[in-house]
């Protein structure tokens, strides 16, 4: 299993500015997208922020410019702004030979936001905040939701997905080429899930969690549910002194957290490698070089060699270990 994180910024885009001495050059300054390549060939896109319109481009550098046919499932986490910004500028959905099938969460009995994913993307693109409308893109889309937390999503070497109750799942009576996606429900305004790839063929084992909140209930649920995984890449925005507000102001409740407090959550579900993401965008190259060697000292300082601390930047490539 090869991940590819394509954007690794939170909220907006954060382009370097050579006047102000801002330099973003090595960490990237694309909201969130990342692609997965599964052993079986298919291609999983999660979420759909600025480092979309990089992976589109390698998709269709990849597959001849529309000349053959691009297949992605596409699956989003949430639908806030910095997660969908990027797919209108998303080149191979402007290509008759691109099918992608959106697969999003529903939360408490309702669609994410309380509509549909497809009517999310309609409105990003109607004519008053963009000149193409969704429609006019001739790519074949499809729309899917889960049940955070209840539902999971089998995926086969064929490229087929199916939604099924995380209960109800047979490994045993899985094809060997199968990828299991379990969900889990997240702390975040309006709600969000994350993601955990489990591939069968190869024993890889990735979790992506964005945009979660520190919270009591919730990080027992994600530490239960993230126990086994080889890597987690996972949301850390803020400082302490930002999240607590001694740098004001105060950002409980915004639906983010911490380098540290990412660190003790996968390290108490005895994940051994972190990849810290979605940088906040007032940080640039200098801040997050700081913080990760803050942050290394103190998983080394709380958790000994228990686990690994990086930083994701724009395009790093992931290979996840297998059994």
């Amino acid at each position: 299993m090869l991940v590819k994180v394509w954007g690794t910024r939170g909220s907006i885009p954060a382009p370097s500015v050579k006047a102000r001495n801002f330099i973003t050059a090595k960490y990237g300054g694309n909201t969130t997208a990342l692609g997965v390549r599964l052993e079986s060939g298919a291609i999983i896109s999660i979420d759909a922020g600025t480092g979309a319109i990089a992976l589109g481009d390698a998709l269709l550098a990849e597959h001849g410019f529309g000349k053959n046919p691009i297949e992605l499932i596409w699956l989003m986490t949430h639908t806030h702004w910095d997660h969908v910004q990027g797919f209108p500028f998303f080149g191979p959905a402007y290509m008759p030979t691109t099918k992608l099938e959106f697969i999003g969460s529903m939360r408490e009995g309702k669609s994410t936001m309380e509509s549909s994913l497809a009517v999310i993307f309609d409105v990003q693109q109607n004519n008053i905040n963009f000149p193409v409308q969704r429609n006019m893109m001739p790519s074949l889309m499809s729309f899917k939701e889960v049940r955070g937390g209840i539902d999971s999503i089998v995926i086969t070497g064929d490229r087929k997905t199916e939604i099924v109750e995380h209960g109800s799942i047979e490994l045993d009576k899985l094809p060997k080429d199968a990828t299991v996606v379990s969900t889990v429900n997240l702390h975040h305004p309006a709600g969000c899930v994350g993601f955990r790839f489990q591939e069968l063929s190869t024993g890889a084992d990735f979790a992506f969690v964005t945009d979660n909140e520190p919270d009591p209930e919730t990080d027992e649920r994600v530490r239960k549910w993230l126990a086994g995984t080889k890597v987690c890449v996972m949301d850390g925005q803020y400082t302490e002194d930002e999240y607590s507000g001694i740098k004001p102001p105060s950002r409980k409740g915004w639906g983010h957290s911490t380098p540290e407090r990412c660190v003790d959550l996968c390290a108490s579900a005895g994940v051994p490698h972190i990849y810290i993401t979605h940088h906040e965008p007032k940080h640039d190259d200098d801040f997050l070089d700081q913080l990760l060697e803050h942050t290394r000292r103190h998983a080394k300082e709380k958790h000994g060699n228990s686990i690994r601390v990086d930083f994701a930047f724009d395009c790093i490539e992931i290979l996840v270990p297998g059994v």
